[in-house]
């Protein structure tokens, strides 16, 4: 994990223990630490594209003696059915993962401006396909 990977994993961390109040870095099977846990390491995965043992190891103290990439991996596949099943929680969730956008750590990173990016070239890429060669020639001209 990068040194601007973990600074952003940390930020989340933070902020979805401010979210949830709750800590979850903790070693809890309670469901109010659990759930924001699971929240983090999904978002966490998302927005820094780090290993799933990197994840695992910012909540050790939570997995002491288990395989931390396997835990992180039904986090997510948790989450992901959470979001589908409960609409509630799909609230959380953008609502947490927006903060975590608009956090100063996360806008200032170099991993944000590559996401930017990367959000542009896909918008140009659907809005090209589908366009016949007469159609392009007109955009790149305009370009120009």
């Amino acid at each position: 994990m990068t040194k601007e990977q973990r600074k952003i994993a940390k930020e989340i961390i933070k902020q979805t223990n401010k979210y949830f109040d709750t800590n979850c870095q903790v070693k809890s099977r309670r469901a109010n630490t659990v759930k924001p846990r699971m929240y983090a390491c999904k978002i966490i995965k998302e927005l820094t594209d780090a290993s799933l043992q990197d994840i695992g190891d910012l909540f050790t103290d939570c997995w002491k003696g288990k395989k931390t990439h396997s835990n992180v991996i039904h986090a997510i596949k948790e989450v992901d059915r959470d979001l589908e099943l409960t609409p509630k929680r799909r609230v959380y969730y953008i609502e947490l993962r927006a903060i975590v956008e608009t956090s100063s750590v996360y806008v200032n990173s170099t991993i944000s401006k590559k996401s930017v990016i990367s959000d542009i070239r896909q918008e140009v890429y659907n809005a090209l396909m589908g366009k016949d060669i007469k159609e392009l020639q007109q955009i790149l001209n305009t370009i120009r």
